[in-house]
């Protein structure tokens, strides 16, 4: 699969799940430096291109959530590259601003 079809499939499922438009809105528009930063690494054999990452306080954002490890801005999607799909299996995928990049709305129009 191509990675602007991960992409679109991803977008998908956000939009499927009822996730908030203001949010779509803002992966959308990443769509562009995500497929662009995807395609500068070497992505390993079996793992996921890429995922956006949302916070708590982006879906929730009536709620108050404890810290106990780094955490993105609250306030921003991320999209995090290369990603191995066992990171996922038995504990919270942890993570630094090492491996992820922030979305930001000016990089590309809907459309």
């Amino acid at each position: 699969m191509d990675l602007i079809s991960i992409f679109d499939e991803q977008y998908m499922a956000l939009k499927r799940e009822n996730c908030p438009q203001a949010i779509l809105d803002i992966i959308f528009k990443s769509k562009n430096e995500v497929i662009s930063q995807a395609q500068a690494i070497n992505i390993e054999n079996g793992n996921i291109p890429f995922l956006p990452v949302l916070s708590a306080n982006l879906l929730f954002p009536d709620k108050q959530f404890g810290r106990d490890i780094e955490m993105i801005d609250e306030n921003e999607v991320y999209f995090i590259y290369n990603v191995n799909h066992h990171d996922f299996s038995n504990r919270p995928m942890q993570f630094t601003k090492k491996n992820h990049t922030r979305a930001r709305s000016r990089d590309a129009n809907p459309g």
